[in-house]
């Protein structure tokens, strides 16, 4: 007996189902921690999705949401930037699926009226080099509703004094940007008024839209 092989290759489509209403906002019951991912939808928009999974299924969750991170927070998407619920999906295969609510990036840009200087290399890029300081990263838009996502190096003492950065978010990683979804360096400016002010390298999201395949 001969056989061939299929005249087309099978296509694996995973399911997505919208639900009603949100699932996972805020803290997560108990034995489930809150997990996030940001990716752009096949219309080339930008999400970030929530969701409330036990930890020991993560490698299972993992297979098709390739950006799933464990977050340190309840509202994971509010803090990098994506604000405004837009709606919860099912993504996944029969038992093996996982519901996620998914968050927009802010209608209106975020305007901040400042001195910007801009500085002619990187000033922030991998870990803080002085003593005492510490990653911080913000997502918002320029004034031509371009976004950014800028990283610089403070004294956590000194918080409060450069939160004119709305978003400014303390970070676990040394290159956040990147690891947000923006990995192309910009450009370096300086953000605030004479004594008061703060240096940031600034990045881009990815030139070519990033395809993900659900």
């Amino acid at each position: 007996d001969l056989y061939n092989l299929p005249d087309e290759p099978v296509k694996v489509e995973e399911e997505v189902v919208k639900v009603a209403e949100p699932c996972c906002q805020g803290k997560c019951q108990v034995g489930e921690q809150k997990y996030w991912s940001i990716a752009k939808s096949l219309f080339d928009k930008p999400h970030c999705g929530e969701c409330c999974m036990n930890p020991s299924e993560y490698s299972l969750y993992h297979f098709f949401e390739k950006n799933l991170t464990k977050s340190m927070e309840d509202n994971p998407c509010d803090v990098r930037g994506y604000p405004k619920y837009d709606s919860t999906v099912t993504h996944g295969f029969g038992l093996v699926s996982i519901t996620l609510d998914l968050y927009n990036l802010p209608v209106e840009p975020v305007k901040v009226e400042e001195e910007v200087l801009k500085i002619a290399e990187p000033y922030c890029q991998g870990k803080c080099q002085k003593l005492g300081e510490q990653k911080y990263w913000s997502i918002a838009k320029s004034l031509v509703d371009k976004p950014h996502c800028g990283e610089c190096c403070i004294n956590p003492s000194k918080y409060s004094l450069y939160h004119f950065e709305k978003n400014l978010t303390k970070s676990m990683e040394d290159n956040p940007c990147e690891v947000l979804g923006y990995p192309k360096y910009d450009s370096t400016v300086t953000h605030g008024f004479g004594l008061v002010s703060m240096t940031l390298d600034l990045y881009n999201l990815p030139v070519e839209p990033v395809k993900v395949e659900e």
